[in-house]
Parts: structure tokens; C-alpha cells; sequence
């Protein structure tokens, strides 16, 4: 008698089990972004795309704030970090001593953007600064700030102008800030008896856990190699995939990824099969990083927390052709 009464607990706590992970299939939620937040919404020359020898040539690039959170870039001198690539030895600064040896003008202008105004917490205005060649530049969001470059074209024995030759430069522009993407995932372990017993019942069962990932371009995912749960009997292996949403290039800087235990982050990088690095995402792609690990020791259905943290460089650039030829009669 004793005997059927703690079979049919055990049979009715079987039940209540398989009613309690099937509610659980429902609980998957995530929160991301996965949008650029520096944009590069223009870049133009006047005159536009021909010049003649010796002409003056304008460049500007307009970045704009486009996402909900604040990011940080650096100008450099002359603006270097924002136009980094052109025909140097061709196309002429004005503040070469070959233009102007007594004009003190760069020839580089911040024209919007390049003042920051600081509050106090009651919002009254404190100070402003104003940016310098050198400066860190910070972009709130909608917020879009206009550089511009001016250029002496090359002169007409350099490019052979006077042969009829031309000569076409690209001029490169680029903004690179840094950004993060955190990522916390709940994933389900169960002993192997259990899982027998869903089999058993032919329950299935689909858990992916929790995912919350934080504003930026990349979106970083925990994706196990087997449906949950997971057996909890040696180890198991899951893919942390990364994914560029943006058109840009992304450049990670620092990664770690592991798992909370008894409230301590337990480091699983070195169970993974990339490093640092080896790892560049271009625009729209994904990467996809295998990585191996024992399972924790559980009996009973467990939900286990996973986080990631990325850290990484953001590149967007535009390219612009400038053709100088002389003026043909």
C-alpha cells in the first residue's frame, strides 16, 4: 500500500515537472539595438569631382549621431583621424609653408559641433570648451558635427597637365569609435533521468533562455549546439556568434564570456577557438565562435547564467575621387 502511494507522488511530481519546463518554453525574451550610432551622412568637395591645376579644392564630412546613446571620437591634428587617406604629396594643406609661409590658418575647420557646453545637475549653464586639433569630440544623440578641409590642387608640372595628363586622387574618410555589447543567457541543464522522462512523455521541449543585449551595432548571442536542456553529463558545446548590423567594420578589442557561479564569473575564454586578434566583422556579417565546456553538476532542471562582454572598435568609411585636369580650350 505504502509502496503505490509514493509511486503515485512520484508520478504526479513527474507531472507537475513536465507542466513546469513546458510553461518554461514561453519565457524567452531579448532586448538589442543593433544599429550604428556614428554615421558618416555626407562627404562632399566644391567644385565636385574636377578641378584644375593650382585650384582651391573644399572637403567636408558631416557625422551625425543616429542612435539613442553618446559615443566619443578622436579628430586629430588637421583633422587626420577623419580624413586619413588622400594624395598627400599632391593635394596641398594651406598651412604648407609652400602656400602661405606667414598664414597661421591649418586649413582644417571644425564649422558645427566644436564647442561642448558643460550643466550643472539642475541643469544651469557652467562653462563651454571649445574643441582643439586634438580634442576628443562627443556626439549626443541627433547631434552632427561639419568638418572641412581646404586644398591647392597639384600644380600643373606635377600631374603633366601641360602633356594633356590628368590626374585623379581618392580622398578617404573615416569615423572609428568604441563601443560594447553585453549579453546575458539563461541555459537550461537537466540530469539525465529527467531528460528520460520528457522523452518518456513526449514532451519537447525547446528552451533558449534570456538573451538582453545593450545598444550598438553588434549583437552578441549564446547559441547552444543542442536543444535544451541540456544533458548535464560531461561537457557541451555552444556558439557565441557575433553579428555586424551595421555596414561598418568591426575590430574587437577585448573579449571574455563565462558563466555566474555561486555569485563569482568564472572566465571560459580559454575554452573557446578564437582570439582577439584573428577577429574582424565586416559589414552584414557574422562570426560565429565555437567553444567548449564541462556542464555543471544538476540533478533537476537548472537554468545556468552565461554573460559576454565585447568590446570593439567601430569603422565606417566613404570614399570620394577628385580629378585634376586642365582646362581644355
Amino acid at each position: 500500500m505504502g509502496k503505490n502511494i509514493m509511486q503515485k507522488k512520484t508520478l504526479i511530481l513527474s507531472l507537475l515537472l513536465v507542466l513546469f519546463i513546458a510553461g518554461c518554453t514561453g519565457s524567452n525574451s531579448s532586448q538589442s539595438n543593433g544599429k550604428e550610432i556614428l554615421k558618416i551622412i555626407e562627404f562632399d568637395s566644391f567644385p565636385k569631382e574636377t578641378v584644375r591645376p593650382g585650384e582651391t579644392l573644399i572637403l567636408r564630412t558631416t557625422i551625425k549621431n543616429v542612435a539613442d546613446v553618446s559615443a566619443t571620437f578622436d579628430i586629430g591634428k588637421n583633422g587626420k583621424n577623419i580624413l586619413f587617406d588622400y594624395c598627400s604629396s599632391l593635394y596641398i594643406l594651406e598651412n604648407n609653408t609652400e602656400v602661405s609661409p606667414f598664414d597661421d590658418y591649418s586649413g582644417f575647420e571644425i564649422l558645427t559641433g566644436n564647442v561642448r557646453v558643460y550643466y550643472d545637475s539642475e541643469g544651469n549653464h557652467i562653462a563651454d570648451e571649445e574643441l582643439t586639433e586634438y580634442s576628443k569630440m562627443t556626439l549626443d544623440p541627433n547631434d552632427e558635427s561639419i568638418f572641412q578641409w581646404t586644398f591647392k590642387a597639384p600644380k600643373k608640372e606635377d600631374i603633366g597637365a601641360d602633356m594633356g595628363l590628368s590626374h585623379t586622387c581618392t580622398f578617404k574618410t573615416q569615423i572609428d569609435y568604441l563601443s560594447e555589447a553585453k549579453t546575458t543567457s539563461y541555459v537550461y541543464f537537466a540530469g539525465k533521468n529527467e531528460i528520460m522522462q520528457r522523452t518518456y512523455t513526449g514532451n519537447e521541449l525547446k528552451l533558449k533562455g534570456d538573451s538582453i543585449t545593450t545598444s550598438g551595432p553588434v549583437i552578441a548571442n549564446i547559441i547552444p549546439s543542442m536543444d535544451q536542456p541540456i544533458p548535464a553529463s560531461g561537457t557541451w558545446t555552444f556558439y557565441l556568434q557575433l553579428q555586424n548590423r551595421g555596414d561598418g567594420i568591426v575590430d574587437v578589442t577585448d573579449l571574455s564570456i563565462g558563466e555566474f557561479k555561486d555569485g563569482n564569473f568564472i572566465d571560459l575564454s580559454d575554452k573557446c577557438s578564437i582570439t582577439t586578434e584573428e577577429l574582424k566583422i565586416y559589414g552584414q556579417k557574422s562570426s560565429r565562435i565555437a567553444c567548449t565546456t564541462d556542464t555543471p553538476d544538476v540533478t533537476m532542471l537548472t537554468p545556468k547564467r552565461y554573460e559576454t562582454h565585447i568590446t570593439y572598435t567601430y569603422k565606417t568609411r566613404k570614399d570620394l575621387k577628385i580629378k585634376t585636369e586642365a582646362v581644355k580650350y
